[in-house]
């Protein structure tokens, strides 16, 4: 056996009844041709199969490219390939194709895959306009000059390994047309054809491949060059945000051709200056960039290129194309909501441009899909315009965060066209994230095992570990089917929402959820602040489940016909930290065309028999506008000629607590008597005690009493309490020991004093608590550090 040379000489051969060639192409490879060399891995006299990445780490991405000339990378080493066979290339019984090569046949429970590859001459002037018909029993993935060009039975996405085909391909032996990909050329001169062939994998242990044949056939023809320009390689979508996070960001994009994916970015610009590439050739351009800074804006560019012709395209390197990677404290966020947009339409394009008239040059940070997204059954081309072609500007700024609707039938395309945490769900459907001050869940209120989950299994239980590790002070949910509703959709009569109001509702109000968002009905909807309701309609009670009844805001609210009036606010909704305190319901599914009746029947504006929920039922377009900053949320619905159709906020913990009668020197010592604090180590042992020397505003009081009006860090009788410490590990508790009058108290911790971090837990102290019920902060520093705590106290209402 001897290794194969800098371009192997290599032949291609088909069974006789190939499909007709058209008489202006030319036969590049014949059926019968010779040259070709395979590597079919065998070893020993019992004809084990082997997986040829077991010997070498690099086999997989050189056997298709052995001299390094077209990826650039090292020459290939691995297992040696037999030399000069001519086809068809086969073993076992493959009717129709009478092997000329005759392939040593591994055993049988181990046979994965085999490998062929051989030159082709380009002639002086190349071909074009390439058609490959091909046997290949039972998969295959074609390379050209290290290029994939073609998959049998597989997908783009799918990983060439020396696993089998997955599924049981039908019994087809007869030549197929491959579907290439992009625009494949032979250059003048040599050429390299790689082919790899997959067994049927059917079930079994990993590995298991119980078919008895494999085989390799194949013809190519072609148009004989000069070779034409190729069009001009375009991005035909995006660039569009991902799963934005605190350190990193996803940028896809889609081309019309296999091109490579670069992204470049910076702080500037116009100084474009780290970049990221995923060294492959796709269509479909997916790019992780991490290492961010939390909170700070990035532009970005996005650059492709075409090898056939080294065609190029970069969009991007301007001011309007950027984004902001998470920021983890306090921080203004305003995020956009809608559901059952995907119309593509004038109407769907009115709803954004009143958006996008209200809020000017104020950036979105976070764009909520409320599902229903592309009309009428959610595939590719259908999300093209709905989404693409029609948000393309606030896609390429804000990030996208979808939930899955009903009429997102097509839950493939879904997913290859969004990039969504899975790191703890596992799935796609439904995931959570953080932004600033904010923990976002989305939930799957569409797929039958994840809705209907029993308490403590599948989305359910995944949902409860969620909700019991987050410690960001707001929670907002989503998903598309909404508990609560009256509008072109009934929540007392139909499944999805009845399942999601018993449980999924139940646990997001008992870890102290404070909005949820939906969509399906095409109205808007907007509920009191309530809690605990989990049955049909007829079953709310006001008195017990309204936590506040009335309209929600301190601008206005609307009256019987559905006009929104200035100054008949009955002020914002005021709810405590934590459990069980009341959520808002909002049901935002008019974001398109489609406006539908009310479950009664009526086309009236207003909802004649609302849910008994629900303060605000209005038949119009619009889109939801809410912005979280501190300790309120403020939520407004806009229309699609942009007016303010209803209005409502949301103000935890109260307003900061005030001094009685004015007399500060006795609130502190009030404090003083009822409070204490300690820091402790890494190993619980008590460290250094507060001083003086932790007193960086000079204003002669003890830090560890001082509490938190809302003044600047940085000016007298502001709340630092800075302590040096080797360990490189804070754990500060605070507890209290006597009556705190219903107080809510944040410990909070700061490098600098610029931005403040919550990274514990807060307390609601009532009349009695003991020392176990602590207020908690966590500075995890590699090195030794000066650390500033501070304590917010508000008062519950």
């Amino acid at each position: 056996m001897i290794r194969p040379p800098i371009f192997l000489t290599i032949a291609i051969t088909l069974v006789a009844n190939t499909l007709p060639a058209f008489s202006q192409l030319t036969t590049i490879v014949a059926t019968d041709a010779s040259g070709w060399n395979y590597l079919n891995p065998t070893t020993g006299n019992d004809f084990e199969g082997y997986d040829p990445a077991s010997v070498d780490a690099d086999f997989n991405a050189t056997w298709f490219d052995p001299t390094g000339i077209y990826l650039g990378g090292a020459a290939y080493d691995g297992p040696e390939f037999v030399l000069d066979a001519q086809g068809p290339l086969a073993y076992g019984n493959i009717p129709g194709v009478s092997p000329n090569t005759i392939l040593r046949a591994p055993f049988k429970g181990t046979r994965g895959s085999a490998y062929f590859t051989r030159v082709i001459d380009g002639g002086e002037h190349g071909f074009f306009d390439l058609e490959f018909d091909l046997v290949a029993d039972d998969g295959a993935f074609i390379y050209l000059n290290g290029i994939l060009i073609g998959t049998d039975r597989f997908t783009a996405s799918d990983v060439d390994t020396w696993g089998g085909v997955t599924r049981r391909p039908e019994d087809d032996h007869q030549p197929r047309r491959v579907a290439l990909l992009g625009y494949p050329i032979l250059n003048p001169g040599q050429n390299f054809l790689a082919i790899s062939v997959h067994n049927g994998e059917y079930g079994g242990p990993a590995h298991s491949y119980h078919s008895d044949e494999l085989g390799l056939s194949l013809e190519i023809r072609g148009t004989p060059g000069p070779i034409p320009d190729l069009p001009p390689l375009e991005v035909i979508r995006g660039p569009y945000l991902q799963h934005g996070t605190s350190e990193g960001m996803t940028i896809r994009w889609r081309t019309q051709d296999f091109a490579t994916s670069t992204v470049r970015y910076g702080l500037d610009p116009n100084q474009l200056d780290q970049s990221m590439t995923v060294p492959s050739l796709r269509s479909e351009h997916v790019v992780r960039i991490g290492g961010l800074v939390a909170g700070q804006k990035y532009y970005y560019a996005i650059e492709s290129e075409r090898p056939f012709d080294q065609s190029t395209i970069q969009v991007g390197e301007d001011s309007n194309h950027f984004f902001r990677a998470a920021p983890t404290g306090d921080y203004p966020t305003r995020i956009w909501a809608m559901g059952d947009f995907g119309t593509a339409d004038d109407r769907a394009l009115d709803v954004y441009q009143a958006y996008q008239n209200f809020v000017g040059e104020v950036h979105t940070d976070l764009f909520l899909m409320l599902g229903d997204n592309a009309y009428e059954d959610g595939t590719d081309a259908e999300y093209q315009a709905a989404v693409f072609d029609t948000y393309a500007e606030m896609l390429r700024q804000t990030v996208a965060w979808p939930t899955l609707g009903n009429h997102d039938t097509h839950q493939d395309v879904y997913m290859n066209i969004f990039s969504l945490p899975t790191s703890t769900s596992g799935t796609e459907l439904y995931y959570s994230f953080d932004y600033a001050n904010i923990h976002f869940v989305c939930l799957d209120s569409q797929t039958e095992d994840h809705y209907d989950a029993e308490l403590g299994s599948g989305m359910l239980a995944w949902l409860e570990e969620d909700l019991m590790t987050t410690t960001k002070d707001w929670i907002i949910g989503y998903f598309h089917h909404g508990p609560y509703t009256k509008g072109s959709h009934d929540s007392d009569a139909e499944e999805h929402h009845i399942h999601m109001r018993e449980k999924s509702v139940r646990l997001l109000e008992e870890y102290g959820v404070d909005l949820i968002l939906s969509g399906h009905s095409h109205s808007y909807e907007r509920s009191f602040l309530i809690d605990g309701h989990y049955g049909h309609s007829s079953s709310f009670n006001a008195q017990t489940m309204g936590k506040d009844v009335g309209n929600g805001s301190d601008i206005g609210g609307v009256d019987a016909q559905g006009n929104f009036v200035i100054g008949i606010g009955s002020g914002p909704y005021r709810k405590a930290y934590g459990g069980n305190h009341g959520a808002v319901y909002t049901i935002a599914g008019s974001g398109g065309s489609r406006l539908s009746g009310w479950a009664n029947g009526s086309y009236d504006l207003v909802n004649p028999e609302p849910h008994p929920v629900m303060l605000v039922n209005l038949r119009i377009r619009g889109s939801v506008l809410i912005e979280v900053e501190g300790n309120e949320l403020h939520a407004r619905m806009i229309d699609d000629i942009g007016n303010v159709r209803d209005d409502y906020k949301i103000v935890k913990g109260g307003d900061p607590l005030e001094i009685g009668s004015g007399d500060e020197t006795a609130w502190r010592a009030w404090l003083a008597t009822h409070f204490e604090a300690e820091v402790l180590d890494d190993a619980g042992m008590e460290a250094t005690h507060w001083g003086l020397q932790a007193n960086p505003d000079q204003d002669d009081w003890r830090n560890e009493y001082e509490f938190y009006f809302g003044l600047n860090p940085l000016e007298a009788d502001a709340p630092e309490i800075a302590v040096d410490q080797d360990s490189g590990h804070y754990s500060v508790h605070y507890w209290k020991n006597a009556d705190a009058h219903h107080a809510w108290v944040s410990l909070q911790y700061s490098l600098d004093m610029n931005e403040w971090h919550k990274d514990g837990m807060s307390m609601q102290v009532g009349t009695t608590v003991n020392r176990r019920n602590l207020v908690e902060a966590k500075v995890h520093q590699p090195e030794a550090a000066r650390v500033f705590f501070r304590f917010e106290t508000r008062q519950n209402p």
